[in-house]
């Protein structure tokens, strides 16, 4: 009796093994498929289209008892729009605001970026929509934990010693997202370098400048907002790290050495024409297969195939044209 209940009890837990590899096997199937991809893409859209709706009943309820008001004086906080728009999720609070009335996306996510341009909802990337009060109060954790583990001095931020891996130190495993405090203007040399564990990080509009290396081998970076203000990508500072997809600010107008170098997940890459000089040496070299790099004109894009083979005849300097192609598409652009 006992060994025929110690089999079933074995066939059921092949058979739950089983049934679960079956279900993995199936999800892995649809997401290449690109329908998982697609039933995202169209409840997304269906939820824009509603928030649209609850922000004109909100407009139009604020007009009827207010006559003299003005559109255009309607504005939102991270807190306001809940009031504007009852139905919105905890992650569209984050990354959309009404502005002059007017829906509008501020986040970093490129589908997101994409669908909403789809939408014709206007696209705001940065935080120059967001006050330093709204800034500090939207990412108070984020910049807390920048302050605790790194100094601002002279208005440049970098990361303690003792939490910087590659002076020997030791980057907190439980912390993921870093927002650099408003205020600070640069970020340090390599102020980040090798902190694996970093999966996002916040940039306000006042740094104008990142050192080189800042983030180099940050092979958990996923997302980063680039500054407005902006005019350097500088050497090797996002070399090695996990980035999937970058847009470069409409001010920078030179992309330095290995800026990009060994990022083998980086396949979406957008460059204003505002760029008008990137280094031969590896800028964007070993970066993924089949990737693409958007630019806004065909100088943009001869600028790039220029520098394909380095000056002393060695072939793949700055990208390789087997690897990656390049597009021109202004509409990706604002």
């Amino acid at each position: 009796m006992q060994t025929k209940k110690g089999i079933s009890l074995i066939v059921l837990v092949i058979t739950i093994i089983v049934m679960i590899i079956l279900a993995g096997a199936i999800i892995l199937t649809l997401n290449n498929s690109g329908i998982i991809g697609k039933a995202s893409e169209t409840v997304f859209k269906q939820n824009v289209n509603e928030y649209n709706v609850e922000l004109s009943l909100y407009i139009s309820e604020k007009m009827i008892e207010n006559p003299e008001l003005n559109k255009e004086t309607i504005n939102s906080t991270v807190e306001t729009i809940v009031q504007m728009i009852p139905s919105i999720s905890a992650e569209d609070k984050e990354e959309f605001i009404v502005e002059k009335g007017s829906l509008k996306y501020i986040g970093a996510n490129e589908e997101k970026i994409k669908w909403c341009t789809e939408l014709k909802i206007e696209i705001k990337t940065g935080n120059t929509v967001m006050t330093k009060e709204e800034y500090e109060l939207k990412y108070a954790t984020q910049i807390a934990d920048a302050l605790k583990y790194g100094e601002i001095i002279d208005g440049v931020y970098n990361t303690k010693e003792e939490y910087k891996p590659n002076y020997g130190g030791t980057w907190p495993t439980d912390v993921t997202e870093i927002a650099i405090p408003y205020g600070v203007t640069t970020i340090g040399y390599a102020a980040f370098s090798g902190c694996v564990g970093i999966k996002k990080v916040i940039i306000p509009d006042s740094v104008t400048s990142i050192g080189d290396s800042a983030f180099n081998r940050c092979t958990g970076l996923k997302e980063i907002n680039l500054p407005p203000n902006l005019t350097t990508i500088s050497g090797g500072v996002f070399q090695l790290s996990g980035l999937t997809t970058i847009r470069i600010p409409n001010k920078v107008t030179s992309i330095d050495y290995i800026a990009f170098s060994g990022c083998s997940n980086l396949s979406t890459i957008y460059i204003p024409n505002s760029v008008k000089s990137i280094s031969q040496t590896f800028t964007f070299a070993e970066i993924a297969e089949n990737s693409i790099i958007y630019v806004q004109d065909e100088a943009t894009k001869d600028l790039i195939k220029s520098i394909e083979v380095l000056n002393d005849g060695e072939e793949y300097g700055a990208y390789n044209s087997s690897r990656t192609t390049i597009i021109v598409d202004p509409t990706k652009f604002n």
